[in-house]
């Protein structure tokens, strides 16, 4: 197990530095250059594959549960955990409100108690394989702030795909 020190980043302020472990079972997401590197644990996207490949017809949707960390000046973030959320219409368009938030955070408290909601996840039908207005606009109302993540898995391919919100684009 790799074990740094770091600085954890508290909005927008760093505070001292803390013990950090990194995850044995974890790996990289993407390429980091400007944008954070995105770190994820292996029994969260073996999780997240198993919602998006377990029902081609329905919108599956999950939020992501980590820890934003910034250490020698670059951002990171981790994803520790997955919380299902039950927020699909009839129309299969995932919709949140506050009392889909009520549930998502009574899980984190009682599940994931030292992480914070870090993204979101979104798998289904082949309708939901590009990323529109609506999902654009999900995005920003309800997972808005920095290096905040949409994480998607292409429900034919399998592919997992990682976006994170810049210049008013997925």
């Amino acid at each position: 197990m790799v074990e740094k020190i770091i600085q954890k980043e508290d909005e927008g302020k760093e505070r001292g530095s803390v013990h950090f472990k990194m995850p044995k079972h974890i790996k990289q997401m993407g390429k980091g250059g400007n944008n954070p590197e995105i770190y994820i644990e292996d029994y969260a996207e073996g999780y997240l594959r198993r919602l998006a490949g377990s029902d081609y017809t329905e919108c599956r949707v999950a939020v992501l549960v980590g820890e934003f960390v910034k250490w020698e000046g670059k951002r990171y973030v981790f994803i520790h955990g997955v919380i299902e959320a039950e927020c699909v219409t009839e129309e299969n368009v995932p919709r949140f409100s506050s009392e889909v938030w009520a549930g998502v955070y009574e899980k984190v408290k009682r599940y994931f108690p030292k992480y914070e909601v870090v993204g979101w996840f979104l798998g289904g039908p082949d309708f939901l394989t590009e990323v529109n207005e609506t999902i654009r606009q999900t995005h920003v109302d309800w997972f808005g702030g920095r290096d905040r993540v949409l994480f998607r898995v292409d429900p034919v391919e399998k592919n997992a795909e990682i976006y994170l919100y810049d210049k008013d684009e997925l």
